[in-house]
């Protein structure tokens, strides 16, 4: 039993430092090593990248009046959906 709360605590960790490890590769916008890149979109750059049970969504968006730039990085289940 306790071999069994070892090796699923051990997986929890590992998935967590791949999921980490990728938010924080986005968020400086680096590509992610441990997720792909599963759509991008024409509305300034924004891309979907889906890892093993994740899926981090990075927003880009332009103002049109002053050419400035804003990201936003979000980090959810497989299931969350792009909205801009």
């Amino acid at each position: 039993m306790k071999k069994i709360i070892i090796s699923i605590t051990t997986i929890v960790i590992i998935w967590a430092i791949l999921m980490s490890t990728d938010y924080y590769m986005i968020k400086t916008n680096e590509n992610p090593i441990f997720s792909v890149e599963i759509a991008a979109y024409k509305d300034g750059g924004s891309k979907e990248y889906c890892g093993l049970g994740y899926k981090i969504i990075k927003y880009v968006k332009m103002n049109s009046e002053n050419d400035d730039i804003s990201t936003e990085v979000r980090l959810g289940p497989l299931f969350m959906k792009y909205s801009p």
